[in-house]
């Protein structure tokens, strides 16, 4: 629509310009009209509305129209259309368009000049302004291009960013299942193995009966291996909410000896930090493992100590090693701007210690 308004301002602006200047009227007789001079003003006019659909053509046209006005006698005005005309051509028009066509109508344009002004009034005149016209154009075009060049990159790149998020979205969608299954598996699978191993350290059991505690036991510690293997590539847990004091009741349940818990800091990194601790402590050092859980709050962060003593005599521990899910609670801990360390303590036992931002971890923190 403005490219419509705008041919029309410039098809009657033209029409009056020709108009007052006299470009309409006979050059041997300039108080009457001329058909001939009509016809290619008219001509001129008409095509530069389709200058941008038909670049070329109407280059032509009003090439050759501008030439026979010079060749009659018109004024410099006549310039103007043809101008545009160009202008359009080294903008929309094609590479030999821009280059092959726009010269030749320089060319022509100039020589007719020549003829009716002579070589500095009409060529050297004619040759600048065309230039001037078509160093115009082609810049534009240059620009143009490089825009369009820019704005598919952008489309590229956020076509690219888009689906990364997308990806990354549905990656942080499979970690938070792979962690909820390995929060609500590992210590109910651990507890069940705890109470199996310990039948089968004290019980009384025929060869069959201990050939079945046997399979038990492996095909707990196979559950386990199996619910760590799909965490392989996954080191960023996500919160999650945990019923911390459902979980200790089974723990104790199972044998482990956990003193009164304090009032812990909010958050749910924390209980899944003391889960994870006690859960380890009744693995690795079996039923009646003491475990202490401390507070230690300070002015810029609150220190978590879980605390487990060493196993019990006799017990078959696989060793105070750290597993992945003491690796993800350090990885998480960084990301809220704390750490966690754990490590054997001299006696033999266990001690996991996290340090986090009071303004995420404790009650009333800033």
């Amino acid at each position: 629509m403005r490219e419509r308004l705008a041919d029309g301002v410039l098809v009657l602006v033209l029409a009056a310009v020709f108009a007052v200047s006299g470009t309409w009227r006979s050059w041997a007789d300039a108080g009457r009209w001329d058909a001939v001079s009509l016809a290619l003003s008219i001509a001129c006019i008409a095509a530069l509305p389709l200058r941008r659909r038909m670049p070329a053509t109407v280059l032509v046209v009003l090439t050759a129209a501008t030439a026979g006005h010079l060749l009659l006698g018109a004024s410099r005005l006549i310039y103007l259309p043809v101008l545009v005309a160009l202008y359009a051509a080294s903008l929309h028009g094609s590479r030999w368009v821009r280059w092959g066509l726009c010269a030749v109508a320089t060319a022509v344009v100039t020589i007719a000049a020549t003829t009716f002004a002579g070589v500095t009034e009409g060529g050297v005149l004619a040759l600048v302004i065309f230039g001037v016209a078509w160093l115009l154009g082609a810049e534009r075009h240059r620009h143009s291009a490089e825009r369009s060049a820019l704005l598919a990159e952008q489309a590229r790149r956020g076509a690219e960013i888009q689906l990364a998020h997308q990806h990354r979205a549905q990656a942080r969608e499979r970690e938070v299942i792979a962690r909820r299954l390995h929060d609500a598996l590992a210590h109910t699978v651990t507890v069940m193995l705890v109470q199996a191993e310990a039948v089968r350290t004290i019980g009384r059991l025929t060869s069959d009966d201990a050939v079945r505690v046997d399979q038990i036991l492996a095909a707990g510690r196979d559950a386990l291996a199996q619910v760590r293997a799909t965490l392989a590539d996954l080191h960023d847990p996500l919160p999650d909410a945990t019923d911390l004091g459902g979980v200790l009741e089974q723990l104790r349940g199972a044998g482990l000896d956990i003193a009164p818990v304090p009032d812990l800091p909010s958050g749910p990194l924390v209980s899944r930090i003391v889960i994870e601790a006690a859960t380890n402590a009744l693995r690795h050092a079996g039923p009646g493992t003491a475990v202490d859980v401390r507070v230690e709050p300070a002015p810029r962060h609150c220190r978590l100590v879980v605390r487990s003593g060493p196993p019990a005599a006799g017990w078959p521990s696989i060793g105070p090693t750290p597993g992945r899910g003491l690796r993800g609670l350090a990885a998480e801990a960084t990301e809220h701007g704390g750490r966690l360390a754990y490590g054997p303590t001299v006696d033999g036992g266990w001690t996991v210690t996290a340090e986090l931002p009071r303004s995420y971890s404790y009650p009333g923190g800033e």
